[in-house]
């Protein structure tokens, strides 16, 4: 029987409508270059403030917006979803503003360095145009995947950490008292700047088309800050959507080896193993997987695809009825028990399924239901 796994990487296409009514956010920061610092450094911790502070006022105004709310609010009970610390902590507002870097498109309009009592000042304005259909469009389309969301979740707040440490940093550059102490802080200042850009190119990488761009995208990041595991999980799912397994692999072992308990990571390198055909191995993983999250019902269904293809189907239907059990609209496991279920002679319980699943838009089981009429 072959798999049908449910994509582990959506492509994320962001765009506006240039017929649609739009809403233009911006905002201004005026930061003054302290006497240790390059104006890169400047640019880097002003840009960073500038993004940080329109965003959270298009996080605001996509907040009113009911549709997206209710899409917010009702979107964390997908296959793929885990108990996570963000949707189960954090409010609504608070949600839509971690996303908004996914679904909107941020940019600097304008750098304007000024002389004012003997200091050299930037002026940098960051802009942002949102159009409410297009938002909600893209970020139904982000949270289709919890995959992402988490892992997107968690790269946000690695940049919100970064941004404080560099604050801090800049205070204690200005008043270091010996070069030594001045250059241990310069080299901990570009540690946190290259922390911010690696953030940066995982944005463009979440964001990417093809795969090959996907995965250059998150090398640079990967270079920039080797100790994201988020970063290789990424691009290990590009590697493995481009039919390269035996490098996904490498990329999971990096994301296991920083994060122990990344149940994401356990589910994807078992998929990778099942594509190589090692489904013993792929079984062991997705198990790990459900042991740190028992209500991962994607790692159920994945290691039930395994057990079918071991043709060990009384393991694998035990494994279907329990991602069905978290998720009754799990149309593939409804599909794929069904397929069982027929081969197996159950043929009642085969045809309840393939209507289960036709009833959820399902085009095999439609076809199959019209085999058995």
């Amino acid at each position: 029987m072959s798999q049908r796994l449910i994509p582990l990487v959506l492509v994320l296409v962001i765009s506006h409508s240039s017929f649609a009514e739009t809403q233009t956010f911006t905002d201004t920061v005026r930061v003054v270059m302290g006497s240790r610092e390059s104006q890169d450094e400047v640019r880097v911790y002003a840009t960073q403030e500038a993004k940080r502070r329109v965003l959270d006022k298009v996080g605001v105004y996509l907040s009113g917006s009911s549709d997206i709310v209710r899409r917010v609010e009702e979107s964390f009970g997908s296959p793929s979803s885990s108990s996570s610390s963000f949707s189960d902590s954090t409010s609504v507002l608070q949600r839509i503003q971690t996303l908004t870097v996914g679904v909107v498109q941020t940019e600097v309009a304008s750098e304007e360095w000024k002389t004012e009592g003997g200091a050299f000042v930037l002026y940098l304005v960051c802009r942002v145009t949102v159009d409410k259909d297009d938002a909600l469009k893209r970020l139904t389309e982000l949270l289709q995947d919890k995959q992402k969301v988490e892992d997107y979740s968690k790269v946000q707040e690695e940049v919100e950490r970064l941004r404080g440490e560099l604050a801090q940093l800049r205070a204690d550059l200005e008043s270091s008292k010996s070069e030594k102490e001045t250059k241990a802080v310069k080299e901990e200042v570009q540690e946190k700047i290259n922390g911010l850009g690696a953030a940066d190119w995982f944005e463009k990488g979440f964001a990417a088309i093809s795969f090959d761009e996907k995965i250059e995208f998150y090398t640079i990041a990967i270079q920039l800050n080797p100790n994201i595991a988020e970063s290789y999980n990424n691009r290990g799912n590009a590697y493995l959507r481009d039919n390269q397994p035996q490098k996904a692999i490498e990329d999971y072992n990096c994301a296991i080896q920083l994060n122990a308990k990344y149940t994401y990571a356990y589910n994807n390198r078992g998929a990778a193993y099942d594509s190589k055909s090692k489904h013993d191995f792929a079984i062991a993983d997705y198990t790990r997987a459900i042991q740190i999250d028992p209500a991962y019902a994607q790692a159920y269904y994945n290691r039930g695809n395994s057990y079918a293809d071991k043709c060990d189907y009384s393991k694998a239907i035990t494994d279907y009825n329990a991602a069905i059990s978290l998720f009754p609209d799990f149309r593939d496991a409804l599909y794929n028990r069904g397929l069982l279920y027929r081969r197996i002679g159950e043929k009642f319980k085969a045809q309840s399924d393939f209507q289960r699943a036709a009833d959820l838009g399902d085009e095999g089981a439609r076809r199959i239901l019209e085999e058995i009429r």
